[in-house]
């Protein structure tokens, strides 16, 4: 009687008086019960899973068999979910007297061989990994139908997708989140995941395929990685792909591809999007724990929810990720930042060792200390030591206090007045460098802040002019020569100072070469108007915020200006477009390819040129550019976007009581100040700053030192290689 009153409890209401019914027909067991519901249509897949997880978790245990049953087979009870290359069930294990998961491969490629031996080794692989973060496998068992399955623990409990979603409608609905969804509990859950990833690798294998539908998040706190369908060894023989055609939904963005490209496109690492199976390694699962790291600290995904397939792909390509703010709330820890950005670098020789430095360095920031991936500067670790040491504060600041006044009533007593100013004055100046410093590594920030704008527009730029340029059909028609004559629909700029157009770029092409024979190329960049004009208003702030309409838009451009004052495009096949259009651009003597910004990116990705006076007679400019590829990593030119260095002097404030402030490069060269006018000055020839100063720069990125009367402080700007300095009379 109480397993019929427990399996109707767990029942839709309508669907309640035919179970009842077909329970006083006959005796089976109520998970039974509830698969013959399923296959008269009266249950749905997902209600299969909810009741019998419900009978799981109610049900005590059961009688025990006096002898095996006559066939090991599991009893299949309806469906739990479905992967690129296999389906997962419910069943029942007569012999044992459990429920279980039961995973086998979808009919049509149950027949191909190269997916038989696949989906064996997965069998095989994942039982030999004996962790509680990872999924145990019971053993192999045959289906009704004779096909090769495997049998695995069943959890109970929700995906880490559903999970990060239950967090995401508590802060729709309240505001915020309870504490077992706040960000210690999701970073708790996540170094699950890190410490079951530590193992595997360990072991010699790589799981392809993490994301959080295959994060398991059990009722009781458990967490375990599943779905290890396209884990490798590392140590393995060469693997086969299997064919494009035999993945699953193979345009859709969150499905697993199993062909030469393995993975989920929107979590896979640069060398996976490649399909450089050959040099994957433990870094690439890391750098896909990276974005899984995102989506639990901000929740937000790191690639954009907007992207098909083909754009994530690029996205991956690129090592490209949304910008780091709260779903909800705007304020990340600056130390989750350098973590992730740290995990999913492109370059992955800059990643973090093992999975295991990934997690040490999220408990490192848990228990309030220095993250490698950011170490402190002199303040943050001054502020860090006093919030783990409040009780002593307290207690060394009682103890001053009395000091102080059994000091003073001694000073009176004596007279020795001017010990105790001098004491004062040491501590008024120690609260003031302490101050100074703090605002010094804020200002650094800021400056860091607006370069770090224009290089996320200029990724925008470059991922449009890659799908142009990539695409056959990726054209418009120009019904005037854009070498010789002006684009059209020019007009006086207030800002530029002469006409410019603020819908079409002006195109250059290389010497010896003539519009008519690079046409394609000029047409296809031609497209990319818009995407210009948005480099443009992005870089002033106002682009995401405001829908801006086209009249707006010139305006920004044409009247107000941007921090952007040019944007480029280079093809390897000769061709320069500059935006805004130019009514006559000055010429390119030679190559557009052997432009320094264009140089730069060919051979090292995103860079940054040194300043320079622009030719086009916007003063003093500097140019962030990066490689265009195309989707076969051919190289097909460069976009670039030429800032003004009014930009940066604007940016360049002067902390509370600083007398100067100045960027300095990497070679020592005093290079923006604020006031500089850069867009005035037609020669430009920065001075070489103090020797010492350098010097001390290059052994502590961020500092400080006494020059005579002034005190010098220092901070890295990581973007640009560069250093803010701020002086102080001391």
């Amino acid at each position: 009687m109480r397993e019929r009153d427990t399996l109707l409890s767990t029942l839709p209401e309508e669907i309640r008086d035919d179970a009842d019914k077909l329970i006083g027909t006959t005796e089976a067991d109520p998970h039974e019960v509830v698969a013959e519901l399923h296959r008269r249509g009266l249950l749905k897949d997902d209600q299969v899973r909810d009741a019998v997880l419900a009978l799981e978790a109610s049900l005590r245990v059961g009688r025990m068999r006096t002898r095996p049953p006559a066939s090991a087979k599991p009893s299949i009870l309806g469906p739990l979910g479905a992967g690129a290359m296999g389906e997962v069930l419910l069943a029942k294990d007569a012999g044992l007297n459990r429920v279980v998961a039961v995973k086998r491969l979808h009919p049509e490629l149950a027949e191909r061989k190269s997916v038989l031996e696949r989906f064996y080794k997965e069998a095989q692989v994942t039982a030999q990994l004996d962790h509680p973060g990872i999924v145990p496998i019971h053993g192999l068992v045959q289906t009704d139908d004779g096909s090769l399955a495997y049998a695995m623990k069943l959890v109970r409990g929700r995906t880490l997708e559903d999970y990060l979603d239950e967090a995401r409608e508590l802060w729709r609905k309240n505001g915020r989140e309870d504490a077992e969804h706040a960000l210690q509990a999701r970073l708790e859950v996540f170094l699950h995941v890190c410490d079951a990833m530590a193992y595997a690798h360990e072991r010699g294998v790589l799981h392809r395929d993490l994301k959080p539908e295959n994060i398991m998040v059990g009722q009781f706190g458990q967490v375990m990685v599943m779905d290890w369908g396209i884990a490798k060894v590392m140590d393995g023989p060469v693997e086969e792909p299997v064919e494009e055609g035999q993945e699953t939904s193979p345009r859709k963005v969150h499905g697993t591809r199993v062909g030469a490209v393995m993975g989920t496109p929107r979590y896979m690492s640069p060398e996976q999007s490649e399909g450089r199976n050959d040099i994957i390694d433990s870094r690439s699962d890391q750098y896909t724990l990276g974005l899984i790291l995102f989506e639990v600290v901000t929740l937000r995904p790191a690639v954009s929810p907007d992207l098909d397939l083909e754009g994530c792909l690029q996205w991956a390509r690129a090592g490209r990720k949304q910008a780091m703010t709260h779903a909800y709330r705007g304020a990340v820890p600056r130390e989750l930042i350098a973590i992730v950005d740290k995990a999913t670098t492109l370059q992955r020789d800059r990643r973090y060792v093992t999975v295991t430095d990934l997690g040490n360095d999220i408990r490192r920031y848990l228990r309030d200390e220095a993250v490698l991936a950011k170490p402190d500067t002199i303040l943050q670790r001054l502020t860090r030591w006093v919030g783990r040491h409040r009780s002593l504060m307290v207690t060394l600041l009682l103890m001053s206090l009395l000091a102080l006044v059994v000091v003073s009533s001694t000073l009176v007593v004596t007279g020795m007045g001017v010990v105790e100013w001098r004491r004062r004055a040491a501590a008024d100046r120690e609260a003031r460098v302490t101050a100074f410093l703090g605002d010094v590594g804020t200002k650094g920030s800021d400056v860091d802040a607006v370069v770090r704008v224009v290089e996320s527009v200029t990724t925008g730029l470059s991922f449009a002019a890659e799908t142009s340029l990539d695409r056959p059909e990726s054209k418009i028609e120009l019904h005037y020569d854009p070498v010789e004559h002006a684009p059209p629909k020019t007009r006086k700029s207030e800002f530029y100072g002469r006409e410019v157009s603020a819908e079409r770029p002006s195109f250059e092409v290389a010497k010896g070469k003539t519009a008519a024979a690079l046409s394609t190329d000029i047409e296809r960049v031609a497209l990319l108007g818009y995407e210009f004009a948005r480099v443009l208003v992005d870089a002033t702030g106002r682009g995401a915020e405001e829908k801006l309409g086209r009249r707006q838009r010139l305006d920004v451009i044409t009247r107000s200006g941007s921090p952007v004052v040019w944007a480029h495009v280079v093809t390897t096949s000769g061709v320069l477009a500059t935006f805004p259009g130019l009514d006559h651009a000055p010429k390119v003597d030679g190559d557009p390819q052997k432009l320094p910004w264009v140089a730069n990116a060919a051979k090292q990705g995103l860079a940054w040129t040194s300043p320079a006076v622009d030719p086009a007679g916007q003063g003093v400019v500097m140019t962030v550019s990066l490689p265009l590829w195309s989707r076969g990593q051919d190289l097909l030119g460069v976009a670039g976007s030429t800032m003004s260095v009014d930009t940066l002097a604007d940016a360049v404030k002067l902390p509370d009581g600083a007398t100067t402030a100045y960027l300095v490069d990497h070679n020592g060269k005093k290079v923006v100040w604020p006031g500089m006018n850069a867009r005035k000055l037609t020669k430009y020839d920065p001075e070489t700053v103090d020797t010492g100063l350098v010097m001390a720069i290059k052994r502590h990125p961020d500092g400080w030192r006494e020059v005579g009367s002034t005190l010098q402080a220092w901070t890295a700007i990581p973007s640009l290689g560069w250093t803010y300095v701020a002086e102080t009379p001391d």
